[in-house]
């Protein structure tokens, strides 16, 4: 073999290590915070108001982590909230508006979805269950 061809192939090599770890990174910090610190991504129903049979409420999303998230989606109850990308220290609200029983439960939500983009390369759908509900 050419010296020129050995040469290629450990240049090939080393670039392949770098796309690696770049692709791998994200991934491995995004869930290093989560396992440190479960209140990295968080969500809340902040307020509540409205009259009559429907109410109006806030949901406020935070993200405290260091991988920029992108696509979010929240599901509660049958409602889809979509919160578009989440870069690292922000807080996101939206405001839905439900009928009075429905909002009673969403507040005490102890079940709801999550999809997202991490670092616009991992897919990640995921179920959260709080108190065993």
């Amino acid at each position: 073999m050419s010296p020129l061809y050995n040469a290629a192939r450990i240049i090939v090599f080393i670039v392949s290590i770098f796309i690696a770890a770049f692709m791998i990174i994200p991934l491995t910090v995004f869930f290093a915070e989560i396992s440190s610190n479960p209140r990295v991504l968080s969500i809340k129903v902040v307020g509540a108001s409205g009259s009559g049979g429907n109410i109006t409420l806030t949901i406020t999303l935070s993200y405290n982590g260091s991988i920029p998230l992108y696509d979010v989606i929240i599901y509660l109850e049958n409602y889809t909230i979509n919160y578009g990308d989440l870069m690292p220290g922000q807080v996101l609200s939206k405001n839905i508006t439900v009928p009075r029983n429905v909002a009673d439960r969403i507040i005490r939500c102890k079940n709801y979805g999550m999809e997202f983009v991490i670092a616009g390369i991992y897919w990640m759908r995921v179920r959260i269950n709080i108190g065993g509900g």
